[in-house]
């Protein structure tokens, strides 16, 4: 293994595994390297010595196989797990041949292709959306088996769609194939969006880590992005007090932001993101396309001049896929984000 990345040479603590079950138990585990963490691009030397160590975080994440529910009721049903974001998962609605699960950011939708079942408990990667789907659905025969018709970033949180059934999915990529299915998410941006904007650039995603926007328009209009601006907010990561930095006597401002509401009907890999990059209105707390982190020595939102922010928002990307329509199918999910509540009466 010498030379390897990190994330490839962990094939000989855990053979049995292929490289993105490998890349996701950074996110549950620290991984030593001669025992201090690395991360998964450095380069292994002969005579290292790896081991992993659950995060203590994830200790207390193990999802269980305890689930409420009954009657015949579903929108709205929560689904109770362990303290974890897996807790957070909730039926939003089952109707028609389909349902709507809200997925919190920091999740994974779909599950490794290929991951080994004799893999040790303590190894094993964070469980994805996909993965709870029996559990959430116990009930359905062989014929109505769920599945996944789109996908979310793991850090977008909102609604992915189930079918019941191989009939089910052909009839939602067909309706997605005609234009039939509407989609709209909730996204906090940097800077001022006064006017609707129509996103029509090409996207490259022969790169898998990040999409890039074209400069020529694309033709299929599927992969358009409409956005409609809401209202000029402050998202609570932005907010930067006074006291912060109080030797150099700096008044800090929070920076201009603006909710916004972001149309596809069909969709690509990070399209939403891509696009309002390249039209110059990252989302908040983007980490591929969006403004860089504070650096060290600068005020941020919690008053430290080290870059720390509160983790219960510096890692919040502002992206909720917030309503969807086709067929006889339509549901409807806020964004968890603490400021919703503020920021609603606007929105309607």
């Amino acid at each position: 293994m010498h030379g390897q990345r990190l994330d490839a040479a962990l094939v000989l603590l855990l053979p049995h595994t292929g490289v993105r079950h490998r890349r996701r138990l950074f996110e549950t585990h620290t991984v030593l390297v001669n025992g201090k963490p690395g991360s998964k691009g450095r380069t292994v030397q002969a005579g290292d010595v790896l081991s992993l160590s659950p995060r203590k975080e994830q200790m207390r994440c193990a999802p269980s196989s305890s689930f409420t529910g009954g009657g015949d009721e579903r929108d709205g049903r929560d689904v109770l797990m362990a303290d974890s974001v897996q807790q957070k998962v909730r039926i939003v609605r089952e109707h028609a041949g389909y349902a709507a699960v809200f997925k919190p950011g920091c999740m994974h939708s779909a599950r490794i292709a290929g991951s080994a079942p004799d893999v040790p408990a303590a190894f094993q990667a964070a469980p994805s959306l996909e993965d709870l789907l029996p559990q959430l659905f116990p009930d359905k025969g062989a014929e109505n088996t769920p599945m996944l018709v789109n996908r979310l970033d793991y850090l977008t949180s909102g609604m992915v769609i189930v079918a019941f059934g191989n009939e089910r999915l052909e009839t939602f990529r067909r309706m997605e194939n005609e234009g039939l299915v509407e989609k709209l998410y909730l996204a906090v941006v940097h800077g001022t969006v006064s006017a609707p904007l129509h996103l029509a650039q090409g996207l490259d995603m022969a790169r898998r880590r990040q999409t890039r926007v074209l400069e020529q328009e694309s033709d299929d209009p599927l992969r358009h992005t409409g956005v409609l601006p809401v209202r000029p907010v402050t998202p609570l990561s932005q907010v930067q007090p006074e006291a912060a930095c109080p030797q150099d006597g700096r008044v800090n401002t929070p920076a201009d932001c603006t909710l916004v509401l972001a149309s596809i009907r069909k969709g690509a890999r990070h399209q939403i993101r891509a696009h309002l990059a390249h039209a110059g209105f990252p989302i908040v707390g983007d980490p591929l396309y969006g403004v860089p982190a504070p650096q060290p020595g600068h005020c941020t939102r919690n008053g430290t001049a080290d870059g720390e922010q509160t983790p219960s928002h510096s890692s919040i990307l502002y992206l909720h896929h917030h309503h969807i329509e086709f067929g006889e199918f339509c549901a409807t999910c806020p964004p968890p984000w603490d400021e919703w509540a503020e920021w609603e009466p606007a929105e309607r």
